[in-house]
């Protein structure tokens, strides 16, 4: 004719994520005043509990201490709440519940993650400081300091993070000018690296590659050229090659070649000659 009392109504426990199976978490205790079998207690989680509550722990039916059984996930689950029943062995038994929570601490075990959002992989020589060419998002699945995150850029890139007014969203801009013709592309590596302890990083590299303007003018490798030329040559006849560069590609590095015929003191000199607008071009 009594029913089992807890010595608590509600039990509480912390434990780390990653507890091992089979740790103890805590014990429950009932008692009953009837003899006998009807004074004895079995212990048990109700039936009408969520499921990763019975994945996760374990009573004890005769000692009611509970025991880790699965995997503890701070990311999954903060908090377990659970009702452990305890039962006589009288008949009909007599039964009381309590309510047990037991909260999970988090631990640094998950790294950073990096996303890169390119608005272009190719970027302008001429492109402005402060010009943005990609959106970084840093996260991190632990809460805390192990979720808080700082990000460093790789050196000596023209290139710097300029943090957004959302947590660990930031810009990657130009900050100085860029040369082709000096570096095509560039190998832009971000280490995002937590606060927790100890500290868990990521890095991610990405290629940008710089595209060419007209900013180089062609060069004759020799400037003025001389040339001796026999008398008496027949017209169309080769005299003289010349050969210009140009540091720029493409359409830009294309050279083409003309005579400047302009009055003047050179004008009778220049009269007998044509030229040929290839990229090596010779004198006729």
């Amino acid at each position: 004719d009594n029913r089992p009392v807890f010595s608590q109504n509600v039990y509480t426990a912390s434990i780390k994520e990653n507890t091992p199976a089979n740790a103890f978490v805590l014990k429950v205790n009932a008692s009953d005043a009837d003899d006998g079998l009807n004074g004895e207690v079995v212990y048990s989680f109700n039936g009408n509990l969520k499921q990763n509550v019975y994945d996760t722990f374990e009573v004890d039916k005769v000692t009611g201490e509970i025991r880790v059984k699965g995997t503890i996930d701070f990311e999954n689950t903060e908090v377990y709440r659970a009702d452990v029943t305890a039962s006589d062995k009288g008949q009909p038994p007599m039964t009381t519940n309590c309510r047990v929570m037991i909260k999970v601490i988090d631990v640094n075990d998950n790294k950073p993650d990096i996303e890169v959002t390119s608005l272009s992989n190719v970027v302008s020589e001429g492109s402005k400081p402060r010009t943005v060419i990609s959106l970084i998002s840093v996260t991190d699945k632990d809460s805390g300091v192990n979720g808080k995150v700082i990000c460093n850029l790789s050196e000596n890139v023209p290139f710097e993070l300029k943090p957004s007014f959302q947590d660990n969203m930031y810009s990657l801009v130009i900050k100085g000018q860029l040369d082709r013709e000096l570096v095509p592309d560039y190998d832009i590596t971000i280490v995002a690296t937590d606060l927790g302890q100890p500290a868990l990083s990521t890095s991610k590299t990405f290629n940008v590659q710089i595209s060419d303007i007209n900013d180089n003018s062609p060069k004759f490798p020799q400037n003025p050229l001389e040339l001796y030329l026999l008398e008496n040559n027949s017209p169309g006849a080769s005299i003289f090659s010349v050969s210009a560069s140009d540091k720029d590609a493409n359409d830009n590095a294309a050279i083409t070649y003309h005579i400047i015929r302009s009055e003047g003191t050179q004008q009778d000199v220049v009269s007998f000659l044509n030229i040929n607008s290839k990229m090596e071009t010779s004198m006729h």
